[in-house]
Parts: C-alpha cells; sequence; structure tokens
C-alpha cells in the first residue's frame, strides 16, 4: 500500500521536474497570403489553426469557428514579455529546427540570388542558435522554383523545457516588472 502512495507523490514530481517537448511547426506562403501553425505537447494537439493576414489583422480558423485576433500589448505587458522571454532563453533546450523554403521568381539568375540570399541568412541565423545550444540539431532544406514567383517558408522545431522553469521564470519575470515599475517610480518623483 505505501508504494502506491509513493506512486501518487512520484508522478507529479516527475512531472514538475523532467522537461517536456513542444513541437511547434509553423508554414507561411506570403504571394498566396495563407499559412498555418500547430503546436504538440508530447503528440497531443494543443493548437492546430490556419491563418491569413487582414490589413492589421490576424485571422486564425481552427475547425470549430473563426477567432480574429487582435494584439495591443501597453507598455508594462511588454516589460513583462521582455523580462519573461529573457528568463525563459536561458532554460530552453532546442533539440531540433527544420526551415523549408520554396522561393522562387520569374527571373531564372535572380531567382538563385534571391534563393542564396536567404539560405546565407538562415544559415547565418542556425549557427548562431547553434553556438547557444550546441547539441540542436539544425537542418535547412531550400528549394528554388525557376519560372514561377514563390515564398514558402515552414519550420518544425523541437523544444524542451520544464514546468518549473517555467513557473520559476514566471516568478522572476513579476517580481522584475514590479521592481522595475518602482524603479520608475522614484525616478519620476525626483
Amino acid at each position: 500500500m505505501e508504494s502506491l502512495y509513493l506512486l501518487f507523490l512520484a508522478v507529479p514530481i516527475i512531472i514538475f521536474i523532467f522537461p517536456f517537448t513542444l513541437d511547434i511547426k509553423f508554414y507561411a506562403d506570403v504571394i498566396k497570403n495563407r499559412g498555418a501553425i500547430s503546436i504538440y505537447l508530447w503528440k497531443i494537439k494543443i493548437i492546430v489553426a490556419k491563418a491569413k493576414i487582414k490589413g492589421n489583422d490576424i485571422l486564425l480558423k481552427t475547425k470549430r469557428h473563426n477567432n480574429e485576433v487582435d494584439i495591443e500589448l501597453g507598455e508594462e505587458q511588454l516589460r513583462f514579455l521582455n523580462f519573461f522571454k529573457n528568463e525563459v532563453s536561458n532554460k530552453v533546450k532546442i533539440r531540433e529546427i527544420n526551415v523549408y523554403s520554396i522561393l522562387g521568381l520569374d527571373d531564372p539568375f535572380k531567382a538563385s540570388l534571391f534563393s542564396s540570399f536567404f539560405s546565407n541568412l538562415v544559415l547565418v541565423l542556425l549557427s548562431k542558435i547553434k553556438m547557444w545550444q550546441p547539441t540542436a540539431s539544425l537542418n535547412l532544406n531550400n528549394k528554388t522554383d525557376f519560372y514561377e514567383a514563390h515564398c514558402a517558408l515552414a519550420l518544425r522545431s523541437k523544444i524542451a523545457l520544464s514546468i518549473f522553469d517555467v513557473s520559476y521564470s514566471f516568478l522572476i519575470s513579476i517580481l522584475r516588472t514590479k521592481q522595475d515599475r518602482i524603479l520608475q517610480e522614484k525616478l519620476k518623483k525626483q
């Protein structure tokens, strides 16, 4: 009977400490103005949506209903998000990043120049990530269409992060935001 109690105690501790893996997939076709995003946690679907941009709004379409997302963030929320991003970025472990692209223009010469420029730009970014996370698996698959205008990009990434790290970063970000706000109020009084 004691082993059953230990099991109920050990399972939440294991879930809390060991990292969970997020599989994030993103697709965007700039010319056709369509895209998709999906996020899976341990092969369980969290978000799957198609996206379209209309003016300054992002329209997300799920199977159930249409949601129009209008993002407006104040200065305090941006400060909190910046602190949270800084805290979490130190704790995130990138397992793999795959970048896929199909780029093309009507002229073959310009298409090859554009595609190679994009490849070099992505490889520079991936090498910076590799210096930050040496164990990450980073891949680029770039295809060039020489006779038709295309600009399709896809990204698939697997990241690992523990719930403990997320909650710790969240609390630290709240404290830093409050401390920053108090410091700014003191500076305004002087």
